[in-house]
């Protein structure tokens, strides 16, 4: 069957431009029917685009559809970015800088809610008078933890009547941006404050135990600060973190660490408090992107989510890479082509996977090794080719600069679009998570 190369350029295209052939006098007309098809999804593209055009404006010449290689929405009405504003690790590059995200809820999660709960429930008071009376440190960490926030609670006080309470969250300023370590956990509306729970928590955040090399982190100013989920600045230097405090603590048989972080003036080292374990990775999580596909049965009524096809892809320090394919929310027989590697999506092909409301942003569909570590994260050597109703197969590549795009590269912190939802310009230019310090 014949293909139809997308590769976001403009495609005009009549009815059967091209699929009619005259062959005599008498008029009888001969129809090739990979032609008819071409032309018809050709026209099904130009539809697409111009959807896209109404909706955000002719793409500027030099706009960049890969956001992890510094490109910023410039269609219409451009984009500045505060160099200073809070971003969650690894902002905006696919490069991860030690992160990983080791788990994401429920029973793989090594530090499980449940454990948290009742260690919080158990022995708070404990574990705070621990921290209270421990010596500080020198905050200069090594080696890997896995990490999830403990609690928060303002200035250190565990007065229930206490009801003014913060986001908290510590960082590190490199590459020009401030990249927060505990990320979306602080971002989201964690326990709504009560007489019995007068405290923000990490517990029901979407990103929960989260993994950091701290030998991957470039050099960089090192901070500790209130946050809160809005737009905003800090300037590092003026919440520079220098000194913590950890403690070990038995509970039954099990030996937990705890890491306290002052992030007010006035405050205290059980501002912030990460429950940790230092861990050994056989390898380290170096670089990964997401892709996310429009697969365009394409027409006018395309609803331009980017969630027909969402996957990532990912290398290690050992050279190796792997695809984890996220989300489907195409109907159609789909194949991703990631270097030479080819994987096709299997039965059932009209189902609909994590692409509605509520769905995991860590779902793995499948997980694939790219063979000959032939991916290329520079020129996004990746294809998505999706069979139409009538067998007739449709690739897309990623698009140039300046082109309509049917596949865009963001960092693995980009969630998508839940089904039918369309995306905008603020989509294009925000990342999920971007913080504001709370004075």
């Amino acid at each position: 069957m014949k293909k139809y190369l997308f590769s976001g350029v403009l495609a005009i295209a009549t009815a059967l431009t091209g699929a009619v052939v005259l062959t005599s006098c008498s008029h009888d007309v001969t129809f090739s029917e990979e032609d008819v098809q071409e032309a018809k999804h050709a026209e099904a593209v130009a539809k697409y685009e111009k959807a896209f055009i109404n909706m955000f404006g002719q793409p500027a010449s030099n706009q960049c559809w890969d956001f992890t290689q510094g490109g910023s929405f410039t269609a219409t009405r451009g984009q500045v970015v505060n160099p200073n504003n809070l971003v969650a690790w690894p902002s905006y590059s696919a490069q991860v800088y030690g992160i990983n995200y080791k788990a994401a809820n429920g029973n793989s999660d090594p530090l499980q809610e449940s454990t948290l709960n009742s260690l919080y429930n158990t022995y708070l008071s404990e574990i705070y008078d621990a921290i209270n009376n421990a010596e500080e440190k020198t905050w200069a960490p090594t080696g890997t933890y896995l990490f999830r926030t403990f609690s928060t609670h303002l200035n250190g006080t565990l007065d229930k009547n206490q009801k003014e309470t913060k986001y908290y969250s510590v960082g590190a300023s490199f590459k020009n941006t401030n990249n927060v370590l505990t990320n979306n956990v602080l971002a989201q509306e964690m326990h709504k404050w009560n007489d019995n729970n007068p405290d923000k928590r990490g517990t029901t955040g979407s990103n929960h135990t989260c993994s950091l090399n701290f030998g991957e982190v470039p050099s960089a100013v090192w901070f500790a600060c209130a946050t809160t989920n809005s737009d905003g600045a800090i300037t590092p230097a003026n919440c520079q973190l220098e000194s913590y405090k950890e403690v070990e603590l038995t509970f039954g048989d099990k030996t937990y660490t705890f890491w306290g972080f002052k992030c007010e003036t006035n405050g205290g080292y059980t501002d912030l408090i990460l429950i940790v374990q230092k861990t050994t990775e056989e390898k380290t999580l170096r670089i990964a992107k997401r892709y996310m596909v429009e697969d365009l049965g394409g027409s006018g009524e395309s609803d331009i989510d980017f969630n027909d096809v969402v996957f990532d892809v990912r290398e290690f320090s050992d050279g190796s890479q792997e695809c984890i394919v996220r989300a489907l929310g195409g109907t159609l027989p789909v194949t991703i082509k990631v270097g030479s590697t080819e994987w096709s999506k299997p039965e059932p092909i009209t189902k609909m996977q994590n692409t509605q409301a509520g769905y995991n942003l860590y779902e793995e569909i499948a997980i694939f090794e790219i063979e000959n570590k032939d991916c290329n994260y520079n020129t996004n050597n990746v294809e998505v080719h999706v069979k139409d109703v009538e067998g007739f197969e449709h690739v897309t590549t990623f698009p140039n600069n300046g082109k309509i795009p049917a596949m865009i590269a963001f960092s693995v912190i980009k969630e998508w679009n839940v089904e039918r939802v369309r995306v905008t310009e603020d989509w294009f230019k925000t990342l999920p998570f971007v913080f504001e310090e709370d004075e």
